[in-house]
């Protein structure tokens, strides 16, 4: 079996990086604004957290820190649609080296396919979180192992069901390259965060190529695409069995 070299891979995420930083710096800071609208936050609240001494009391200072206004919705449904716009731009950065071809091909989606886009990352977080809950190990197996369904609705088109369906059968044989990938992705921000803000930005470029050049070598082992890390990708046709 065919295995992912994590340095070559962050090697080609460097240089997309450096190459398409621009528009992908702007991206990563107008999506992080947007998560912070409908949301106030009462710092005085927020600080008696750290001396509360059971889960009731941490869960009651939180709701009293924390105060969501009717903005908030639309906030969350803003953010969902911007990163389904940033993993198209990244994955088009990657396939085709054009990040887009006009600014309103940025901006235009299908209503289905961001619908499926929203419900299977809700469904994500949903699965990985219970299976934290349960054990650490299975909510890091399952995390890892569907960490890809998104990005199949993306790319692909696929379906609810098809995305998590092939996101396991992608990443088969695959887990302890791609758990050291997010290790080196969660790295990758720490080192930005050392570098204050600025840092961070760009270190968000970087990780989220990183796990997009990932991809597109996976789903070139699979043989959906005609040169690795990127390419010409051909429809998904199934061949990849569970």
């Amino acid at each position: 079996m065919k295995t992912l070299s994590v340095g070559e891979l962050l090697s080609r995420a460097w240089e997309l990086s450096v190459k398409y930083w621009p528009i992908f710096v702007v991206l990563t800071i107008v999506e992080s604004i947007s998560s912070g609208f409908g949301i106030s936050v009462d710092n005085g609240a927020l600080a008696e957290i750290a001396s509360a001494d059971d889960p009731s009391s941490v869960m009651e200072a939180y709701s009293e820190a924390i105060t969501l206004s009717p903005w908030f919705m639309v906030a969350v449904l803003l953010k969902m649609y911007l990163s389904f716009v940033c993993v198209r731009m990244y994955a088009n950065a990657v396939q085709t080296g054009r990040p887009y071809e006009s600014f309103g091909d940025v901006l235009r989606c299908d209503i289905m396919q961001l619908a499926t886009f929203i419900v299977v990352g809700i469904a994500l977080g949903i699965i990985i979180s219970v299976g934290l809950m349960a054990c650490l190990l299975p909510g890091i197996i399952l995390g890892v192992r569907l960490m890809y369904a998104p990005y199949l609705v993306v790319v692909e088109k696929a379906s609810f069901a098809e995305a998590f369906k092939h996101s396991w059968a992608l990443t088969a044989g695959h887990f302890w390259e791609l758990l050291l990938t997010l290790l080196v992705y969660v790295g990758v921000l720490i080192l930005g965060y050392c570098a204050c803000c600025v840092g961070i930005i760009f270190a968000e470029v970087v990780a989220q190529f990183l796990l997009m050049v990932t991809f597109f070598q996976l789903s070139h082992f699979a043989g959906k695409c005609t040169s690795p890390i990127g390419g010409n990708a051909v429809p998904y046709d199934n061949v990849i069995e569970m």
